[in-house]
């Protein structure tokens, strides 16, 4: 069972410093750090799944976290676990959501119910045969023969209790999923893709797969650059004022001593802008900073255009 294997989700990596960014006091800090604890969680119930594909069989290649250009539209489009055979694919919608769970897929709706009370989403059985839509006309782009492209919706949180129409078996716990797959794998047997086609389907997913996916969180949470490029607050007395030490840098208010704070908060604001900035305004993250040595600072992690500096991807 060839399995592509790939860390959380970019987008958390990219909530994670805008939280860091953002002042103590901000306004949108709370529903930031909402929509962050929403995509752990996700991710945490993404990541229960490995117990359960570990029992699937050989002949399937498994790939996950699968982001693809729409055909014909100037998007993507995102797959939680795809399954790759030469009689079919499988599309899995991952959702790790405790409760019990209603769907009410004519009105596009799914309805959790728990100790805090009743909330709506989005049906993912909408979400999934959309997912599975665009992957047809993926397919059908690269010239791949017809095949069925088939949408499931994977519940992986023990905590739930599936309340779904007799007639969409395709709703399910993730436990169910090693005989599904099988069920599939027993029905399906005509192979529609000879072993060449196979292997350059697998091979072209993986080649498109945008495995870093950015996302504008600024326009997303309808912030502005300012937002992001204020001084440096320390976390235990919120002063910014900054004395450089051998090791890294101490907080002139209440001693607390920290590492590169400097290169890890321009990583970050790379993680939130793909826009040029101006060198007075990144001025504002040093703060308290002689001039030497936040150019020195620059000069290392970003490469200047003109009066511009482009931020160095936070890896580099």
């Amino acid at each position: 069972m060839p399995q592509s294997t790939q860390s959380r989700p970019f987008i958390i990596d990219q909530l994670e410093a805008l939280l860091r960014r953002l002042p103590p006091h901000h306004p949108k800090r709370e529903e930031v750090a909402h929509k962050l604890l929403l995509f752990q969680v996700g991710a945490a119930g993404e990541a229960s799944l490995d117990y359960y594909l570990q029992q699937l069989p050989d002949h399937l290649t498994v790939l996950r976290h699968i982001t693809l250009p729409a055909p014909g539209e100037a998007k993507t489009f995102q797959i939680d676990l795809l399954l790759l055979s030469p009689s079919f694919v499988f599309i899995g919608e991952v959702k790790h959501i405790a409760g019990e769970l209603q769907f009410d897929v004519e009105r596009g709706q799914m309805i959790r119910t728990s100790e805090e009370g009743k909330d709506v989403f989005t049906c993912p059985v909408r979400q999934s045969e959309r997912q599975a839509y665009l992957f047809e006309k993926w397919l059908e782009k690269h010239r791949f023969p017809k095949m069925p492209v088939l949408p499931n919706v994977l519940i992986s949180n023990r905590k739930a209790q599936i309340t779904a129409p007799d007639h969409i078996p395709s709703i399910y716990h993730t436990a169910v999923l090693p005989s599904k797959a099988a069920g599939l794998a027993g029905q399906l047997t005509e192979p529609l893709l000879s072993k060449s086609q196979f292997r350059r389907l697998t091979k072209k997913v993986t080649a498109m797969n945008i495995e870093r996916p950015w996302s504008d969180l600024l326009q997303r949470f309808h912030l502005s650059l300012e937002d992001i490029l204020g001084p440096l607050q320390c976390k235990v007395c919120f002063e910014n004022q900054w004395m450089k030490k051998r090791s890294g840098w101490k907080c002139a208010g209440c001693g607390v001593a920290t590492g590169n704070m400097y290169v890890e908060a321009l990583g970050d604001i790379r993680l939130l802008t793909k826009e040029p900035l101006r060198r007075r305004d990144l001025q504002r993250v040093f703060e308290g900073v002689s001039k030497r040595t936040a150019l020195r600072i620059l000069q290392k992690h970003a490469d200047r255009c003109g009066l511009y500096y482009q931020l160095r991807v936070k890896d580099q």
